[in-house]
This record gives C-alpha cells, structure tokens and sequence, in this order.
C-alpha cells in the first residue's frame, strides 16, 4: 500500500474501456475498505454509466469535469462528524487498493449530481452521500478540464513536513530521522489527496502518542472527509511497516487553532 500512496495521482480522463470484467474484484476491494477508526462501518456501492443511464441520470459528474466511462463508489452515512472521518477513510482505502490493481480514480465533493444520487437511493433523514469516486481505465492523454483542474489545486504541491508534524505542541516541527519508517508514515500522509490541496491536517507527537487536528475554526462536511484520508494513510503505512498500536479518542492540548479527532497510540 506504501507504494501506491507514495505514486497515486487523481485520474478524471478514463478510458472507455468497461470495468464490468473487473467488478468481482472491486467489490471485493470494497467489502475490505468498509470501516475507519472511529467504527461505523460503511457500505460501499457501485454505479456504473448504464445504470445511471436507466435511471435518468446520465452522466453523475458536473459536465466536463470526467472525461471517458467512470464507475462511481460512494456509501449512504449519517451525517454526523464520525460518519465523515470514516467515510473518507473507507473511500481513500478504496482508492489506493484500487490504483494498485491499475484502476485510476478521483475524488469529487461538490462536482457531482448530489441531489439526484441522493433521490435516487430515496435518502431519508439525517444520511447524506457527502462525495464520490470516480473509477475506471485511465486515458494516455489527459483532457482539457483535467490540465486545467490540475494547474489550479497543483497536486503535486505538498506542504513540508515541518508544517505538519509537530512535537508536543504547534510550536516546534517534529525532527524525523531520515529513511526510517516514521518518516515513510508522515510522508504517506503528506502524499494524501485533500480538498484543493489545503492539507488541513496536522500531526503532534506527544511521547507514544500521535494527536491528529484540523487547522480550522470552521469544521466542514470536505474537511471531515479530508481528516478520514490523512488518518487512512497513516494508518495503512504503519500496519505495513508493522508498527503496533491502536485508536483511541483522548483530550490532549487545546488550541483555538486546531480542532482536535484522534491519537493513535504506539505500543512501547
């Protein structure tokens, strides 16, 4: 999984070529990526272009935005702020198994037909479909739109990791030892996707505990989601790297900055 974190770029040009020969193989990779550390454990589906097509919605993306023949992965959540972290934990789990098996993909928040996905699947209450992934071959080339898009969030811009990873407090970044498997951790969540790149997560390192925030005031419904893929890729490069610990919600220190999630605590 390292591997694919540390190559994986958003794909919107799609082949047409068809993912009906690959659909056992992406339920399966679905039916592993259905839960994130804070429980609830999340459905995914599956929706390709004909059946949209049968349902009268045609093409799912914003026009011009997906270029080719996508599938789309995407789970009914309650709208709550576990449901988000989980939900983009299980989508970026999905996205990365997926890339690993050749298939790109890319995430859109607000470039899909919300509503009539939402109508479609008759929502009810308090259960949102917050974004959806977009799968399928990729295209050689890349569109129009998919230059464009990639000039303005310029994902190959990552912050450093001096921005990120923090020790004891937000004051002082955290001195990681070069080549060893901290730093291969912390660079799989610099690696990780996020709503116009902004990387809004943060890390503090407080003895064996690794304290997760949201640089932000404001929580959003994106931002959640962005939380979810941070911890994802923590998560999945410390399990390959076999370091031993587990998720806990705790009450380390305050700061009207930072909106704190998570700690994962290392085993000594």
């Amino acid at each position: 999984m390292i591997e694919a974190m540390m190559t994986r770029h958003s794909i919107r040009s799609f082949s047409n070529e068809s993912l009906q020969k690959k659909r056992e193989l992406i339920d399966q990779i679905c039916r592993e990526s259905i839960k994130g550390p804070l429980g609830h454990s999340i459905e995914l589906l599956q929706v390709s272009p004909q059946e949209l097509q049968k349902r009268g919605i045609g093409q799912l993306a914003t026009f011009g935005v997906i270029s080719g023949s996508a599938n789309y992965l995407f789970g009914i959540i309650p709208d709550t702020r576990a449901g988000l972290v989980n939900y983009g934990y299980a989508i970026e789990k999905a996205a990365i198994a997926l890339w690993k098996e050749g298939i790109g993909s890319c995430w859109l928040g607000g470039m899909f037909k919300k509503q009539k996905l939402e109508a479609l699947y008759l929502m009810k209450g308090q259960r949102v479909i917050p974004a959806v992934l977009a799968i399928g071959m990729p295209h050689e080339e890349k569109s129009f739109v998919e230059r464009i898009v990639k000039i303005a969030t310029r994902p190959a811009d990552r912050k450093p990791l001096t921005e990120l990873i923090f020790d004891r407090d937000f004051q002082q970044p955290l001195k990681i030892k070069p080549d060893s498997k901290w730093e291969t951790v912390f660079t799989c969540v610099q690696r990780g996707p996020s709503a116009r790149n902004a990387q809004p997560w943060r890390i503090v390192k407080e003895y064996n505990y690794y304290h997760f925030y949201l640089e932000t005031k404001d929580e959003t419904e994106m931002n959640r989601i962005d939380m979810g893929i941070a911890i994802c890729h923590f998560d999945l490069a410390r399990l390959e790297l076999e370091i031993e610990g587990s998720w806990h919600v705790r009450r380390p220190l305050e700061d009207p900055r930072y909106r704190y999630f998570i700690t994962f605590v290392r085993e000594k």
